[in-house]
């Protein structure tokens, strides 16, 4: 994706969505790039599962230089499998949001092979379904995706991207979430033992003084201490390719800081920081399955300067 100037932008927004969402595609799961893809027509996704919950959002905005800030925020979403639904709100930092909207037929579909990953049949392979809705604040049309992925039973993956002139012309929100539909409860995590879990991750991230924008992706490990209730692990092989000339670049492995599994309503949640060569962040997730098999969730990282005007934020999956 391009980072034009504030004169351009307006005339390329439109042009910018369509490459991001055209990278999303091709990445979702720790690739971007450097997979394949291919489409099929309009039609109704087939629900399995209905489930209500809230999800973190991970939220970045793109303004007139680069995106120059990161936010979270809840999700909230309400999947009926009986009418082959799903109901959408959000809350973030500024207008527009989700707002209750009820997606049923996708315009549009494309099927994409993860590449960037190292981690085999535990990447992020997915197939996207397009989804549009007006927004209310601005009378825009929004796209969204929701990214279904092929070897991973308990999780989706939800992106959607809004314009934001209540900040000045050209602002633009970029927004991930994972969505779980079957969380393990707290009280079936095994008391002792350790388990390994390996996996993938997807996400944006910007240079500030770079022409381009980068899908970010590569391997996500974690080590479990059942008897500790303990979660730690790394986000390595990292790569960022270019948006415009998929050019790959080599990112610096993030280690994800030892971390308790808490107890939250039920569900096996962490939260813990991000840490790496010049580098910080953030990362939460759960535990999902009746079997505790996969885990799932979002994470922002940032240049650790004084200033932190590189940014990035994503979503992770990983299975025991």
């Amino acid at each position: 994706m391009v980072v034009d100037t504030l004169q351009l932008r307006d005339n390329l927004l439109k042009i910018l969505f369509v490459l991001f969402v055209t990278s999303f595609f091709y990445s979702c799961g720790g690739g971007g790039g450097s997979g394949s893809s291919s489409s099929s027509s309009a039609s109704t996704y087939n629900w399995a599962t209905s489930v209500n919950g809230t999800a973190t959002g991970r939220y970045l905005l793109q303004g007139s230089d680069a995106y120059t800030y990161t936010n979270t925020g809840t999700v909230t979403y309400a999947i009926d499998a009986a009418a082959d639904t799903i109901t959408l709100s959000s809350g973030g930092y500024h207008d527009p949001d989700l707002d209750s909207n009820t997606f049923s037929s996708y315009s549009s579909s494309a099927t994409g092979t993860d590449t960037q990953s190292n981690a085999g049949t535990a990447n992020l392979t997915t197939i996207n379904y397009n989804y549009s809705y007006t927004d209310p604040v601005y009378n825009d049309s929004v796209a969204l995706v929701i990214a279904v992925p092929t070897n991973y039973n308990h999780q989706v993956y939800l992106f959607w991207s809004t314009n934001d002139r209540s900040l000045g012309t050209g602002f633009r929100w970029l927004n991930y979430a994972m969505l779980p539909i079957t969380k393990t409860a707290y009280t079936d995590l095994p008391s002792s033992g350790t388990a390994s879990y390996s996996g993938a991750i997807d996400g944006t991230w910007n240079n500030k003084t770079a022409a381009n924008f980068y899908t970010i992706g590569g391997d996500a490990s974690f080590s479990v201490d059942w008897g500790a209730k303990s979660i730690s692990g790394s986000l390595a092989n990292l790569t960022i390719v270019d948006d415009v000339t998929d050019a790959v670049t080599s990112f610096p492995s993030l280690t994800v800081s030892s971390a308790t599994i808490q107890n939250s309503s039920d569900d096996a949640t962490f939260s813990s920081s991000l840490s790496g060569s010049s580098l910080t962040g953030s990362i939460s997730g759960l535990f999902l399955g009746s079997s505790y098999e996969e885990i799932g969730g979002g994470f922002t990282v940032r240049s650790s300067d004084s200033a932190g005007d590189n940014r990035g934020v994503g979503v992770f999956s990983a299975k025991r």
